[in-house]
């Protein structure tokens, strides 16, 4: 498997983490643009509770 450079690392990690947000009350996960992350609800129980999602530890 090839190695991943450091730009390329930093392309996948915004496509993985850059829009994604989770309810903070309902644990749903939720696409969107960050600059309309005060205007958002959640789409299962409608809480503005939304929170980054967070990147995984390694071990």
């Amino acid at each position: 498997m090839a190695k991943l450079k450091i730009e390329d690392m930093k392309i996948v990690m915004k496509r993985l983490f850059g829009k994604k947000f989770v309810c903070q009350k309902c644990k749903s996960v939720i696409k969107l643009n960050p600059a309309r992350l005060s205007k958002a609800r959640c789409r299962k129980c409608g809480s503005k509770a939304l929170r980054p999602i967070k990147k995984e530890k390694k071990k």
